[in-house]
C-alpha cells in the first residue's frame, strides 16, 4: 500500500470517528416527533421550567411543563402527599430552583431535583424558621424516584440542559406552621460537595 493511500485511509477513519456520532444524534432527533424542527434557528428563551438550575433575569418566566406537572402530581399521590403545594399557580421552590416544597402538613415533603445533592437521609439536614425561631426538622426518609423518559425529553426540549435521571423524595418531621414568615433551609452534603438551599413559604 502506497504512503499516500495509507494517509488517506487514516484521514477517512478519523473523519468518520468524529462525524458519525453527531450524525446519529441528528438522525435520532429528526425521528423524534416532540423535537423542534432542525431548520429552526436557536432562539432566546423567554421562559424555562421552574426547576431549571441556571440563573436567569427577571423577564424569563418560570412555568410548569405539562408532562412534568402531571408526573409530579402522580408521584405526590403515590407517596401519600395529597395535592402539590402551589402559590399563585406556581410551585414553591428554593432560591437555587433545585428543591421543591410539595406538602407541609402533616409532614414536610420535598423533591430534590438535583440528585448530586445526595440520595441518603444522612446527606441532608433540614431546619425551619418560624416567627424568628429556628427549629430542627429531622429527616425521616430519602427515596430515589426515577424520572420517566417522556419527562426527561420534555425538560430537555424546554431548556433544562441536563434533565435528571432521578430525583430524591425527601420527608422531614415538622410542627404546624402557626406563624409567618416561614423559612425552610435544606443543607446537603455529598462527598466534598456541600451547600444550602433556602425556601421562603409565602403566606397562604
Amino acid at each position: 500500500m502506497k504512503r499516500d493511500t495509507r494517509l488517506n485511509l487514516i484521514f477517512l477513519a478519523v473523519f468518520l470517528a468524529v462525524t458519525v456520532p453527531g450524525g446519529v444524534k441528528l438522525f435520532k432527533k429528526r425521528l423524534d416527533p416532540a423535537a423542534p424542527p432542525l431548520f429552526m434557528p436557536d432562539y432566546v428563551r423567554r421562559r424555562l421550567p421552574y426547576m431549571a438550575p441556571q440563573q436567569t433575569p427577571a423577564q424569563v418566566t418560570r412555568y410548569v411543563p405539562d408532562k412534568t406537572g402531571e408526573w409530579v402530581a402522580e408521584v405526590t399521590r403515590e407517596q401519600g402527599g395529597g395535592s402539590v403545594l402551589m402559590h399563585a399557580r406556581q410551585p414553591i421552590v428554593s432560591d437555587d430552583h433545585q428543591v421543591q416544597v410539595v406538602t407541609v402538613t402533616p409532614r414536610l415533603a420535598l423533591i430534590v431535583w438535583d440528585p448530586s445533592f445526595g440520595t441518603f437521609e444522612s446527606s441532608y439536614s433540614v431546619s425551619v424558621t418560624v416567627g424568628g425561631h429556628v427549629v430542627d426538622a429531622p429527616v425521616t426518609a430519602a427515596r430515589r424516584v426515577d424520572v420517566p423518559e417522556a419527562v426527561k425529553k420534555e425538560l430537555m426540549y424546554e431548556g433544562v440542559v441536563r434533565p435528571p435521571r432521578e430525583v430524591v423524595w425527601l420527608t422531614a418531621s415538622v410542627s404546624s406552621f402557626d406563624q409567618v414568615p416561614v423559612e425552610i433551609r435544606i443543607k446537603h452534603a455529598n462527598g466534598d460537595q456541600a451547600g444550602t438551599s433556602t425556601i421562603l413559604l409565602p403566606p397562604s
